[in-house]
């Protein structure tokens, strides 16, 4: 998919948040099958709809002031 996709879906988003709202869409974190052994990572998919972005521990972050939003993904370690 291209970028334009995520952007218009993260406009959708965008256009429903109230003034002063907090927009917070976390990957998750990947499951333990054992001690030493983890399930395949799946991030959630509502972030990855609006990001593209499949890593663990990324964060978006989005709100509205004074009618403008202002979006930021979080990515550990960039």
């Amino acid at each position: 998919m291209n970028q334009e996709f995520y952007r218009r879906n993260r406009e959708t988003v965008y256009m429903t948040l109230r003034e002063g709202a907090v927009f917070v869409a976390c990957s998750g974190l990947p499951v333990h099958r054992t001690g030493d052994e983890v399930h395949r990572f799946l991030g959630h998919r509502g972030r990855g709809y609006l990001t593209g972005v499949q890593d663990a521990h990324c964060v978006l972050l989005a709100h509205r002031v004074h009618g403008e939003v202002t979006g930021h993904l979080y990515i550990p370690g960039t």
